[in-house]
């Protein structure tokens, strides 16, 4: 197929557009890609303009280029926007794959200080959920949950498959209107390591949330750690703001 843009300028964001519909429709992580030269060949661009489409996928973390081995596609990462509210289940799904999870732990139990500090508790107990998301049975973050309520009816869903806020929202009528999120930078510890399976030392993404629900009252604490090679966040900064007369 070639190319019709007449404008220079714009043909390497066109090839890598069709580039990127491609590798998501037929190519699997870590399948390489045609030589630069193929490329032009098949499109009808110039080297140059295949250097810039490649370059163009690679920050998009679409594809890596190896010195001297060529351009491979990349794993797919899950995309947190900062003014979203999907859940787990709700990101990966839209990613095509299965969410799942690795119960650790399910109950009730008296809620620490910090936690009566974050949530509005008026019960002597608060569920407690512990587990491991999975995609495809790889596991992708770890999870940890505090909801302001003694309902006992939560103690009967499958949390290997059930979405946290969807359940919430289900049984409780609390929906999430907003969260409030803080991130930064870990090491995981060696138990963590052995959950997550990466390798001892391996920084992770951890991701501490109060969830709001439509009245304002601050009922779900979470603390996730997340594989930095399964994540990236894209947080968009708007500096054109008016200031009120």
């Amino acid at each position: 197929m070639t190319l019709s843009s007449p404008l220079p300028s714009s043909l390497h964001g066109q090839l890598g557009r069709t580039l990127r519909a491609y590798i998501q429709e037929s190519m699997e992580p870590g399948e390489q890609l045609l030589p630069e030269l193929e490329l032009a060949r098949r499109h009808g661009v110039s080297r140059n303009t295949v250097r810039l489409a490649l370059a163009w996928l690679e920050s998009e973390h679409v594809v890596h280029r190896l010195h001297g081995k060529g351009t491979f596609v990349s794993r797919r990462k899950a995309l947190d926007l900062a003014h979203e509210t999907a859940g787990f289940s709700q990101s990966v799904q839209r990613l095509g794959k299965r969410p799942g999870a690795q119960v650790l732990a399910v109950d009730f139990r008296a809620p620490s200080d910090e936690v009566r500090q974050l949530l509005d508790i008026r019960t002597k107990e608060v569920f407690y959920l512990q587990r491991v998301r999975l995609a495809d049975s790889e596991p992708w973050t770890w999870e940890e949950a505090v909801v302001a309520t003694d309902d006992r009816r939560l103690l009967e869903e499958d949390w290997t498959q059930a979405s946290l806020y969807g359940c919430l929202e289900r049984l409780l009528n609390q929906t999430v209107n907003y969260t409030q999120e803080n991130l930064s930078a870990v090491k995981l510890n060696v138990e963590q390591t052995a959950l997550l399976a990466t390798r001892p030392g391996d920084p992770a993404l951890m991701v501490e949330t109060v969830a709001f629900d439509q009245r304002g009252t601050a009922f779900v604490h979470s603390t996730n750690l997340r594989r930095s090679d399964l994540y990236q966040y894209t947080i968009t900064i708007n500096r054109n703001t008016r200031k009120e007369p």
